[in-house]
Formats: structure tokens, sequence, C-alpha cells
């Protein structure tokens, strides 16, 4: 038997008389399987399509059965006109030492058109040249990435889009090399931030030579924007002044403006100094 071959099986076998039978089941199926798929001849004797030449003792051990199993299984195909023995047919009547099953519904299993099998071998250098070409592109991919950065494939961590439909890689060691440059924001959530910019306003878009300047005045205008706009402190509270301010009785804090605030607390320490 070629290993290349296959058979089919269709779910409403699942109704069949002898699904649910281990033996008679599991015989049919391997018999199925080891049948000619096409007409042959063996030691003088034509062997016609759909049948197997084996014996009792064989298929017990093929099967790991007995071989009062196999010939219980045997007389069950045979009753119901699954299998037909053509030994004495097809010997002339003469008695061989071995036997001749024939799988009588064997072309519902294992279609004689070989139309699928030329379709399937027609698809197979198709589906490996599909494959052959992704590889290509990959390699050329990272040939590409190279050209331009100097590095791998692995070692891209973000792209941005060009005006002309490609990206604008960004490698590891640029990410790195931009952190240290900008330790103040986040490197990557500006990317990232830039991105969605790009995408928003197509015109926007650069060329692949413009991108490095795009990117460094980006975040640096982020950065000099951090700088310039620190964080707020929060408001003086009564708990926060001098002992010597807490013991006055004036107007409360929350009516007097910082201005206002910082002239009395003058006046009030210059005359305590007195």
């Amino acid at each position: 038997m070629e290993g290349n071959r296959w058979v089919k099986l269709w779910e409403s076998i699942t109704k069949w008389e002898w699904y649910k039978e281990a033996n008679t089941a599991r015989l049919f199926f391997h018999l199925i399987i080891k049948a000619q798929y096409k007409d042959t001849r063996w030691q003088g004797y034509e062997i016609p399509r759909g049948c197997v030449v084996t014996s009792r003792k064989r298929l017990a051990d093929e099967l790991g059965l007995t071989e009062r199993q196999i010939r219980t299984a045997v007389r069950h195909l045979e009753e119901s006109k699954e299998v037909e023995n053509l030994t004495e047919i097809l010997t002339k009547k003469k008695k061989p030492h071995f036997t001749i099953y024939k799988v009588v519904s064997y072309d519902k299993f294992q279609n004689n058109d070989q139309d699928e099998v030329q379709e399937a071998t027609k698809m197979r250098p198709r589906c490996d040249q599909d494959a052959t070409t992704y590889k290509k592109d990959k390699k050329l991919r990272n040939k590409e990435i190279k050209n331009i950065k100097g590095f791998a494939l692995s070692d891209v961590r973000f792209e941005l889009p060009l005006s002309d439909g490609n990206s604008y890689f960004v490698v590891q060691e640029s990410l790195e090399e931009w952190t240290d440059m900008f330790p103040s924001i986040n490197v990557l959530n500006e990317l990232k931030r830039m991105k969605a910019y790009l995408d928003a306003h197509p015109n926007k878009k650069r060329k692949e030579h413009e991108m490095d300047d795009f990117v460094l005045r980006w975040l640096s205008k982020e950065q000099d924007q951090k700088l310039s706009f620190p964080k707020q402190t929060k408001e003086p509270t009564k708990s926060d002044l001098p002992d010597w301010y807490q013991n006055q009785t004036q107007t409360p804090l929350k009516y007097e403006t910082k201005k206002e605030l910082a002239k009395r607390m003058e006046r009030l320490k210059g005359n305590k100094d007195e």
C-alpha cells in the first residue's frame, strides 16, 4: 500500500449497524485502508480493486485480536453484505493458504476519479511556491532594513508611516539613545502619539530622509514643554505657616491673595524683630 493514499469516511457511518461493535468496526476500517485501490496481479492471480489478500491469522496479528474475534467480525460483515469472500471465485475453487476479501462499497470510501489527486498535486507546488515567496519577501525586507538602518528585523521596536506607503523603522538602539537624550518624557508613548498623528493627517507624513529630524523635533518640543511647566505645588495651608503667624488673629487665609499674604507676613515679621 502506498503511504500517500487516503480514504473518506462520511459522518453517516456513525449510524452504521456495526459502528459500536469495536472489533467489527476496526476490521472493516482496516480492510478499507488495506484494500487495493486499483486492479493488480499478485502471484498469478488477478486481484480486483477494493480487495485485500490476507488471512485470519494475519488480520489477528495486525489488529491485536484473536482469530476467533476475527472470524466473528468477518461473519458480521459478510451477513450485512459489507464484505465478500472472493477466494474461491478468483482462485477457481482452489484452496490456497490465503483469503481474498472484497469491500463491497469500496468506491464510497476511495474515489476512483483521479481528478482529486491531480488537483491536490497541482495545488502542492502552488502552496510550496507561496511559502517560498513569503520566505523571499521576509529576507528581502530584512535586507532592506539592514540597508537603511544597519539592523535586522528582530531589532525593530516601532514603525512610523511614510509618505510613500513604506515604514520608518525605530530600532532598539535608537530607542535607548532617545531615552537618554530626553529623560523627562516617555519616548515610546511619544512614538505612539506620532503614529496616531500621522495616521490622522496623511498630508503630514514625511519621506524617509526627513523622519529623523521630525522625530527629534517632536521629542525636543515635548521635553521643553515638560520642563517649562513643572507640576503645581499645593496651596499653602495654615499648618505650613510659621508658629508666630499661626497665633495671629487676622483675616482667614482663604480670603487673602498670595501677594497680600506675602506683604502681611513681611510686615508681621518686621514688627516681631523690633
